[in-house]
């Protein structure tokens, strides 16, 4: 688990054995995942490298909006067509996207730009809210999970859409991108 620690869901879910912590490592990783996902955003491990591998993003719109979120810092902006570097004098970025600083559109194409770029939380950064909404999710799991009457964790895939409900998907949706096409 990147994010969520085993005493973090363990606390959460009021969990006080450890009978179950290999199978609960697993549903934290599952969770994780399926944030990253549906949120559109990247998670990592404390004190590791953000940088992601080089991206192919789409033109001729005013923004290139790579994979993850959030955008912490670009590397490089390489035409694919003629192999050209544009200056980083020339674009600006945010947490969601990258634009030209003259506010005219990236030069069009599929898959046209490689994008180079960081981005992503890890456990100092995320936010609060965010961590909250995975750590009700767990537990709302946990308290619904295949088998609880007897005891066991075991059972069926997790389909973690089926326990967000509106208090977590107001969360979970204020952390969310959505592209603007």
């Amino acid at each position: 688990m990147k994010i969520l620690t085993l005493d973090l869901m363990k606390q959460a879910a009021m969990i006080g054995h450890s009978r179950q912590d290999a199978f609960l490592g697993v549903v934290g990783d599952s969770l994780e995942e399926w944030v990253e996902n549906t949120c559109a955003i990247k998670l990592h491990e404390r004190n590791a490298s953000k940088l992601l591998p080089a991206e192919y993003v789409d033109g001729g719109r005013r923004n290139l909006v790579p994979m993850y979120h959030p955008i912490v810092g670009v590397t490089s902006v390489v035409d694919r067509e003629d192999s050209s570097v544009t200056d980083a004098e020339n674009y600006r970025w945010n947490a969601w996207r990258i634009w030209k600083r003259d506010e005219s559109n990236w030069r069009s194409g599929d898959q046209r730009w490689i994008v180079t770029y960081s981005a992503g939380y890890d456990q100092d950064d995320i936010p609060a809210t965010l961590k909250l909404g995975m750590l009700m999710l767990c537990k709302r799991w946990y308290d619904n999970r295949p088998g609880a009457s007897s005891g066991s964790a075991m059972g069926e895939s997790v389909n973690w859409a089926d326990y967000v409900d509106t208090d977590i998907n107001q969360i979970l949706s204020s952390h969310t991108f959505e592209r603007p096409f």
